[in-house]
């Protein structure tokens, strides 16, 4: 019996996962409007259109790696540490262990 395993694939396109390369893409036009918005703005910049490309391009390499080395969800995991987790590490003082060993009062 042959089993086909086209439902188990990961969808994919240009050898990136779909929800990463929608975020590339969403990334790339918003720094299009940005330019855009700069250029009514003050006509001086010019180089935004060239670092726009530059910086798709390089984000598209940098996830072809991590997807050849198997990382699942590379720019998912980027974007969630830069963004949503906290600067600094944490650190325990004397303060707070000293309060966390105390046992709770009724």
């Amino acid at each position: 019996m042959v089993t086909r395993r086209y439902l188990e694939k990961k969808s994919t396109v240009l050898g990136l996962p779909m929800y990463q390369l929608g975020l590339l893409v969403m990334g790339m036009v918003m720094m299009i409007v940005v330019s855009s918005l700069l250029k009514l703005a003050t006509p001086q910049y010019r180089w935004f259109n060239h670092l726009t490309v530059v910086l798709v391009a390089g984000g598209y390499f940098l996830l072809r790696y991590a997807a050849g080395k198997r990382h699942p969800s590379y720019l998912a995991s980027v974007l969630s540490f830069k963004l949503l987790q906290r600067r600094h590490p944490y650190e325990p003082t004397a303060h707070s262990i000293m309060n966390a060993r105390q046992p709770v009062k009724m």
